[in-house]
């Protein structure tokens, strides 16, 4: 293992898929760590009054907001613009559906991502062109499914039902979009993986449905019933790299 990992940026589709990823169904919520980007155009600036809310956050150039998740030798920062100021990213399903938002006090009627200001602004050489699969020490090794019931059942063991439900990643590759999820093999070293099933179209819910007692093929979903699964799908804006579709890993 490398003494400093790898930081490797992912652009998400839109807060949105931020906030599910921090949020949704996780009993602690992830950390969101906020940096201006310079040069970007200020697209989250300060609230309506031109307030920064004390967290240090004015200033030229576009707020995003990020978080990650470790690989052996690679930080996998995916991030978005955070579209106002504020202390928390908050998240909850509302009448079947989800909101998001970003609030400065945090009540129990949520899920609360805690906000991070950061004014040293991280490495961003390759925040928007993404490092090449070469220099990544961790990319993936993409693994295709059959069906999305072959992928929900590789995902959700029925025998653990109160494990966090893992995320399912939406990738674009060409003109197919592929829906998966990453995991890991422990051998001599970690060795990881990208189960996905490839699709014509980007997924226009925000939710994998699945009910394992049932006899019915899961389906996306955008609104929460009782009795079923749900996966949320977190959809990446680019094609990155990391999940190990560049031709020379095919």
């Amino acid at each position: 293992m490398s003494e400093e990992p790898t930081e490797c940026h992912i652009p998400l589709e839109s807060f949105e898929d931020l906030a599910r990823l921090a949020c949704s169904y996780q009993a602690h919520p992830r950390r969101i760590f906020s940096f201006v980007r310079d040069g970007g155009g200020d697209e989250s600036g300060g609230d309506a009054d031109g307030n920064d809310g004390g967290d240090g956050s004015g200033g030229e150039g576009t707020r995003v907001a990020a978080t990650a998740f470790n690989l052996a030798n690679t930080l996998a920062v995916m991030y978005a613009p955070l579209p106002k100021n504020g202390r928390y990213v908050s998240y909850v399903i509302d009448g079947g559906r989800e909101c998001t938002d970003v609030v400065d006090a945090a009540s129990n009627a949520a899920s609360y991502a805690p906000i991070i200001h950061v004014n040293s602004e991280p490495c961003l050489t390759h925040m928007e062109t993404g490092l090449p699969a070469d220099d990544i020490p961790d990319v993936l090794h993409p693994i295709e499914l059959a069906d999305l019931g072959s992928l929900a059942r590789l995902t959700y063991d029925p025998d653990f039902p109160d494990e966090p439900d893992p995320v399912i990643y939406a990738v674009p590759v060409g003109g197919l979009w592929a829906l998966g999820y990453v995991t890991a093999y422990d051998m001599e070293e970690p060795h990881y993986v990208f189960y996905h099933v490839m699709r014509d179209a980007k997924p226009d819910k925000p939710f994998l449905r699945y009910g394992h007692d049932k006899a019915q093929e899961p389906e996306l979903s955008d609104r929460i019933e009782h009795g079923y699964v749900y996966m949320p799908i977190v959809t990446v804006r680019d094609q990155h790299p990391i999940f190990g579709f560049d031709a020379h890993h095919r």
